[in-house]
């Protein structure tokens, strides 16, 4: 866009440059052009001023000008002091009748607004697309143009003096020209709410009257551009509104709605040199601007006493109300004027919008306040140059209005842009520092970096995590985190009960198969009530100490392959189960404490993604499997009734259990793997099947004989209803945040409780059902499972004392499934 040093610059004209005197300010530029082309002799580039991205060597102050503009920027920009947001207004200078005047034509929050043709209503809010040209031309004005920077002027004639004054130090303008500039500034500003208000009175009850109310009525809801810089507030003291300040209807509109007028409008601002009350400006589009607001004004205009334009940008030290400049009563703080002949009205419009858009871009308008001289203005320029996106004229038609993007996206990505290239501190050029906001890699997390010293991984987390330790539980104080405690309790209850069932039948159905073990199996077995007791425990000092709440813990997929493998292992040498179970977790334990101790756990950042998936797909699997499988397991307790179809009268209407063919022994094995045992007799007693029940009987090898055997499957497919309907409630509760239905409010509720209130409309229903299903075991004493065995487990119990250090073995294996 910028040539080098041998390009052209004899490009026609587009403007006609002012010259500068010998004694003006603007000595010391870098020339005095005649003309502003779209390709500025400057003497240096965009392009020659950027400098390598890897550059990371010590540069002297003296290099300032090498850096990029974007960086410069980020330079000017390092302190993060809050500035107000901005409301930019663009008027133009316009003809009316005989007398001149200036007319607000477009306006800008966060995207652009124009008013439509006709001249009674604004456009939908949209991306401002701009003219290359016009940038260019622009950047050219403020190099050469007037720039004042805090200036004191409390009322809008103190500015037009201070104007003046600088344009005549700069040899800019004559006595005549003086003159004219000072009665074009001192002309009546006519805003487009002034001119709806005047045409709506005028047409009485005609059509267009009413469809600038229902206009109105449209725009009571609507958000006028806002976007993220809305957000932005200022730290001393922001406006405060007048709630009682209301105007009323001067007189009525004949058929038009009615609408109630709202003054709100800020208490301590200034009203030194207003034209006019400030309560009659635009009240209601002020209560939709963010607190603090101020004001540019954009003036822009084509006179006859003008042989070359006029560009001043000025900054006021203290915002103050100019009068009538703006629409809405907010302090003024940035006025950019151009004045030129006639016959570039068009290009002077473009110019306008280019800085009015500035303005409303984060960066720039960051810059602006922040903004010490003509050189920092040049550099925001710059910065906005280099993002800019230029579309081919053939492939585009500038008349299609862009609307704003539904998200608004993030300015990180620019700032970051110019972070990547360097840093400033204290005259050293630096690499970009580690930001500890952003997301690390897998395996670069800093709390997996081995440090070398005896538990100094331990001491770095205690550092890290002490100062947000209180925090942790008073930021839980909130509806949402009662949600998560909800979702908590089942994603934990669940896996302790159901992997305890799954790890007493794994334990108790090999210690059953082995003859004369009953006794000993009934001293021994592990169910749900020590699953529920060791995670209590376990898992209450673990969230307590660990700094990771979220964590669900307890037996797993894993686990349980672990724990059978070890009660074979303790079978084939003959040891005790649960005595050698103790010995090998104690070893467990004393390995990740030597773990902890000397940083070990920096070798978990060498477990790669996919080996983590894994095994959380192995989890989700195991869940997923041994829920339907005990949905098929419940075919094998369904109750069997004698029953006789009405009209049926073919056999004898019996329903009989007969002898199985099966050994005792196997129906023992298995009548104490389904807690049958109390159906038989003791001993090797002959069973009597005729005495069983009928729902039993196939359980225990038998067989029914008869044709008034009816099977009742109201459990098995009321069990699958529980099932299905929990799952499917659950996830349309789930997805209902993003649902029109109810307030959101509600929605977010239903969402952040979708499991629990899936769990308890079901349960509801089944209770209101009256059908017998299954249910979770759950004991209703704090006791073990079997009285025969206490809390305490022998150390020994029988086993060899070398059994305590070969537990050690499968300690190591056990560290890894933990």
């Amino acid at each position: 866009m910028s040539g080098d040093d041998n390009e052209s610059t004899d490009d026609p004209p587009t403007l006609v440059a002012p010259k500068f005197g010998a004694g003006s300010a603007y000595q010391g530029e870098r020339g005095d052009p005649e003309w502003i082309p779209m390709r500025t002799d400057e003497g240096s580039s965009i392009r020659r001023r950027r400098m390598s991205v890897n550059r990371d060597s010590v540069v002297p102050e003296a290099s300032w000008g090498d850096l990029a503009p974007g960086a410069r920027v980020m330079f000017l920009l390092k302190n993060k002091n809050e500035v107000p947001s901005l409301f930019t207004e663009m008027c133009e200078l316009t003809q009316n009748g005989a007398a001149e005047e200036w007319k607000e034509t477009a306006r800008w929050v966060k995207f652009e607004e124009d008013v439509e043709e006709g001249g009674n209503r604004w456009s939908k809010p949209h991306v401002a697309t701009l003219s290359l040209h016009a940038l260019f031309q622009l950047r050219s004005c403020i190099l050469h143009g007037l720039v004042l920077i805090d200036i004191e002027a409390p009322t809008l004639p103190d500015l037009t003096d201070i104007v003046l004054s600088e344009l005549k130090k700069a040899d800019q303008l004559d006595d005549a020209g003086l003159d004219g500039v000072r009665h074009v500034l001192s002309l009546r500003h006519v805003h487009q709410y002034e001119q709806a208000k005047r045409d709506g009175s005028a047409n009485g009850s005609n059509q267009g009257g009413f469809l600038n109310a229902v206009r109105s009525i449209s725009d009571i809801g609507r958000s006028f551009s806002h976007g993220r810089n809305l957000q932005k507030q200022a730290k001393d003291g922001g406006a405060e509104t007048d709630e009682s300040a209301q105007t009323s209807p001067k007189k009525s509109m004949g058929a038009q709605l009615q609408l109630p007028t709202v003054g709100s409008v800020p208490k301590d601002i200034t009203r030194e040199g207003s034209h006019t009350d400030v309560n009659k400006g635009n009240t209601h589009f002020l209560k939709k601007l963010p607190p603090g607001v101020e004001a540019t004004s954009v003036l822009v205009g084509e006179v006859d006493f003008l042989s070359h334009h006029i560009t001043v940008f000025a900054r006021l030290k203290t915002a103050q109300i100019l009068g009538d400049l703006t629409e809405v009563p907010v302090p003024t703080r940035f006025v950019f004027i151009l004045l030129g002949p006639r016959g570039h009205g068009s290009q002077f419009k473009e110019m306008g919008r280019a800085i009015s858009t500035l303005m409303a871009d984060e960066i720039f308008h960051d810059v602006a306040y922040k903004a010490t001289n003509r050189s920092d203005l040049l550099d925001g320029v710059d910065e906005f140059l280099d993002q800019v996106t230029v579309l081919p004229p053939g492939e585009w038609d500038p008349k299609i209005r862009i609307c704003p993007p539904t998200v608004i996206p993030s300015q990180q990505k620019r700032i970051e842009t110019a972070k990547d290239l360097m840093m400033l501190e204290k005259g050293v050029l630096l690499k970009k520092p580690i930001d500890d906001d952003e997301p690390e890699e897998h395996g670069v997390d800093p709390t997996l970096k081995k440090t070398g010293k005896f538990c100094g991984g331990l001491i770095a987390d205690i550092k890290r995590k002490l100062p947000w330790y209180a925090s942790d539980f008073t930021d839980a104080l909130n509806m949402q985190c009662v949600a998560t405690f909800c979702f908590m309790y089942f994603a934990l209850l669940a896996p302790i009960v159901t992997f305890g069932g799954l790890l007493e039948e794994a334990t108790h159905q090999r210690m059953a198969a082995m003859e004369n073990l009953f006794s000993e199996a009934t001293h021994q077995r592990m169910a749900a009530m020590e699953n529920l007791f060791s995670g209590a425990i376990c898992g209450t000092l673990y969230h307590l100490f660990s700094g990771q709440p979220l964590t669900v813990i307890g037996s797993t997929g894993p686990v349980l392959v672990f724990e059978t493998i070890l009660y074979d292992l303790c079978m084939a040498f003959d040891f005790d189960y649960l005595s050698f179970r103790t010995w090998v977790y104690l070893w467990t334990a004393l390995i990740l404490f030597v773990m902890v101790f000397t940083d070990a756990s920096a070798l978990v950042s060498y477990i790669t993604r996919f080996t983590e998936e894994c095994f959380a797909t192995l989890i989700a699997v195991i869940f997923i499997y041994e829920a339907i499988m005990k949905w098929f397991k419940i075919k094998d307790s369904l109750e069997v009734i004698t029953y006789t179809p009405p009209g049926y009268s073919v056999g004898d209407g019996q329903c009989n259990c007969i002898t199985s063919n099966a050994t005792t022994e196997e129906i023992h094995k298995i009548a104490h793997r389904r807690h049958l045992d109390h159906l038989l007799p003791p001993g090797n007693a002959t069973i009597d099947y005729s005495k069983l029940p009928l729902s039993h009987c196939k359980t225990l090898l038998g067989s029914l004989e008869g044709d008034a055997c009816y099977i009742m499957y109201d459990k098995w497919f009321m069990s699958f209803i529980l099932m299905i309907g929990t799952f499917f409630i659950a996830l349309v509760l789930k997805k209902s945040r993003n649902s029109c239905y109810f307030n959101s409010r509600v929605r977010q509720f239903a969402s952040d409780f979708a499991v629990m209130l899936a769990i308890s409309i079901m349960t509801g229903i089944d209770m209101l059902a009256g059908i017998n299903t299954p249910k979770l075991n759950v004991p209703s004493t704090f006791r073990p499972t079997y009285s025969g065995r206490g809390w305490f487990i022998p150390p020994f119990n029988g086993n060899p004392i070398w059994s305590a250090p070969v537990a050690i073995i499968p300690a190591l294996l056990a560290c890894v499934v933990r």
